[in-house]
């Protein structure tokens, strides 16, 4: 608040001190004060300028003057705003910027602000308390890094016009100690949000739009990182989790996903750049050596142990697709399968080709399996053909007994 509207709050809270030589502002509390240096103090002592009088706040050491006390803000309405919609304000954000300074707050109390685009009106940081445009329909609109309460929130923008500015909001914290309780997350940013029964709505915890117009660059709406320093402890660079709790086979209920990626667009992609996920290795140092890392994507059950849980399928493509899954890669294995599994791959639902290699370049074998494994040829399994290594011959089996051999001598 300004000057005029914190004396008119306090007047008919004030006392004079004994000798008369002192006011008393608020009884009690954190927002005593005493008044000095300003003569006989009555109420009426406080019509007009108080700029010379000190006060002393309860708990403090040192008395300062009101003038000064009310300097560590800047206030447009000391620099003459009306905020009623209807006098042009322009001149009194310009005046108040310059006393400001960029970096410093400029305080804009509420009101209907008629104003124009003020000088390196980007550079300065303003504070609003329902500051509205001149018909108070919407917030005013400033440039610059701006913090506005409106409508019972808070809403911060910030219109960049010189780049490599590193953050608009910004956490630092240090855990420096040893111990702890596993299990217990300490965070550096918590956000708990909950829906109640028989709300239908659309609720999300935390949302995050970029919307990008540039031709170039690297624009992303959302990035964790997590950076590996030393040679012990494990670093995630994001997780994401979801939990049923209520201790049941889940029939009946909607879907339990722990991340779910979408890519909308229209018409063929062309230039082959649409991906719903981006697995990419490349090196932690500039300038290191070349790193390999793996495994692209693992599925387990948590700490690899099947006491904790099993997946039906570890990879499921369902609908429309060219190709359930195409590998490119130049490591030791495009595909690989380890574990203990019914199918190693299963196919499921109606497929032109089961597997193709017609297009690629194998210098190899096409398909390798070893000697005493069998390939079936026909659904049950009964059917089937493999190597026997003491004949040196392919057996063709039904049932297991054998029908046919072919040596191979």
């Amino acid at each position: 608040m300004d000057q005029n509207q914190f004396l008119n709050k306090m007047s008919a809270n004030i006392k004079a001190s004994t000798d008369g030589t002192q006011a008393i502002i608020g009884v009690g509390g954190v927002d005593q004060m005493t008044v000095s240096n300003a003569g006989v103090v009555t109420a009426n002592s406080f019509v007009g300028s108080a700029s010379s009088a000190t006060a002393l706040a309860t708990g403090s050491t040192t008395a300062r003057t009101l003038a000064n006390r009310f300097a560590d803000v800047v206030n447009v309405k000391d620099f003459g705003a009306v905020g009623d919609g209807i006098a042009n304000d322009t001149a009194a954000f310009q005046a108040a910027a310059n006393v400001a300074g960029t970096g410093n707050p400029i305080f804009v109390p509420s009101g209907n602000y008629l104003k124009s685009t003020i000088t390196n009106e980007s550079d300065y940081f303003w504070m609003c308390n329902e500051a509205l445009n001149s018909t108070g329909t919407s917030p005013i609109s400033l440039i610059g890094h701006v913090e506005q309460a409106f409508n019972n929130r808070r809403l911060m923008a910030k219109t960049t016009t010189t780049p490599n500015e590193f953050t608009e909001f910004q956490i630092n914290k240090t855990f420096n100690y040893s111990g702890g309780t596993p299990g217990f997350v300490s965070s550096i940013q918590n956000v708990n949000g909950s829906v109640s029964k028989n709300v239908t709505d659309f609720v999300w915890g935390i949302v995050s739009v970029l919307n990008n117009s540039a031709d170039a660059g690297e624009n992303v709406a959302i990035y964790g990182q997590g950076n590996r320093v030393a040679n012990i402890g494990p670093v995630w660079g994001g997780v994401f989790e979801a939990r049923d709790l209520t201790n049941t086979d889940g029939t009946g209920k909607s879907g339990t996903v722990g991340i779910e990626v979408d890519v909308f667009a229209n018409g063929a992609d062309v230039n082959n750049n649409r991906v719903g996920i981006d697995v990419v290795v490349g090196k932690g140092v500039s300038g290191g050596t070349t790193p390999i890392a793996r495994t692209g994507v693992r599925v387990a059950p948590q700490n690899s142990s099947i006491v904790n849980g099993t997946w039906n399928f570890g990879y499921e493509a369902l609908g429309c697709v060219s190709a359930d899954f195409l590998a490119k890669s130049e490591s030791y294995a495009a595909f690989q399968g380890n574990g203990n599994n019914t199918f190693g791959v299963f196919l499921n639902g109606t497929h032109a080709v089961g597997l193709d290699t017609t297009t690629a370049t194998i210098t190899n074998k096409a398909i390798r399996i070893a000697a005493g494994q069998q390939i079936a040829l026909n659904a049950d399994g009964a059917i089937t053909m493999e190597y026997a290594t003491a004949s040196n011959s392919i057996l063709f089996k039904n049932a297991g007994v054998t029908k046919h051999t072919f040596s191979m001598l």
